[in-house]
């Protein structure tokens, strides 16, 4: 009977030995797997990082470029109004003078003579007509009122 009672100890006891080493071997297993996945989520999020830095700094770019564009329409802008406002009045003393222009464009001659003819300026003639371009072509229908 005692020999039977080691035999059942022994076995019993090996059993609980054998389950502790699978139990050891799974834990151990477990816990290198969240570890690579961890790593392996820690390197993604410092990825989209750079990639977040390079859309911002793109981001940053574009609205310089927008600003910049934004001063470059209103200079030309502003430079076309002088402009046309310039050759209006110096074709309307030389109309007065009863002088023929000649240091001015064809094409600001003709918008300088239908903004006179209709009693507006030229820079009211190009806003009427959506016109950013001081050139006026043949054939072409222009608004002379609002």
């Amino acid at each position: 009977m005692k020999n039977g009672k080691n035999v059942l100890l022994i076995t019993g006891v090996s059993a609980v030995f054998i389950l502790l080493v699978i139990m050891i071997l799974v834990m151990a297993g477990k816990n290198t797997g969240p570890d690579n996945e961890m790593n392996a989520v820690l390197q993604r999020i410092s990825a989209l990082e750079a990639r977040l830095d390079k859309v911002a700094a793109d981001i940053n770019n574009l609205k310089q470029a927008m600003v910049n564009r934004d001063e470059f329409e209103k200079f030309t802008t502003d430079y076309n109004k002088r402009n046309t406002d310039i050759i209006f009045r110096i074709t309307d003393i030389e109309a007065k003078l009863g002088i023929t222009p000649s240091s001015a464009s064809t094409e600001e001659k003709k918008q300088a003579q239908i903004s006179r003819r209709f009693g507006m300026k030229v820079e009211q003639l190009l806003k009427i007509n959506g016109l950013k371009s001081p050139t006026i072509y043949p054939g072409q229908k222009l608004k002379v009122t609002q």
